[in-house]
């Protein structure tokens, strides 16, 4: 069961007791799971931000032994708590 009391006592960073908060971490809006962004924002709501990556793909093994990859452009989306 969870307290919503003590989930609050980690929404905003205490530096006394090692409390990080919450702001500025990565979240998921379309989760159920406890990384969901109303949740781990504290209810302080979160930005969605856009960027360019390179990422494996295409992947192939190659007898024997080894897996060659092409370099591939993606679209990430990131959201982070406010």
């Amino acid at each position: 069961m969870r307290n919503a009391a003590s989930d609050e006592l980690f929404c905003q960073a205490d530096s006394r007791y090692d409390i990080l908060g919450t702001r500025g971490r990565v979240c998921n809006s379309s989760s159920a799971e406890p990384d969901d962004c109303r949740r781990m924002c504290c209810g302080r709501g979160f930005v969605t931000h856009h960027h360019y990556a390179m990422e494996p793909c295409n992947c192939k093994f190659v007898w024997c032994c080894e897996v060659k990859c092409q370099q591939c452009l993606v679209l990430k989306t990131e959201e982070t708590c406010i």
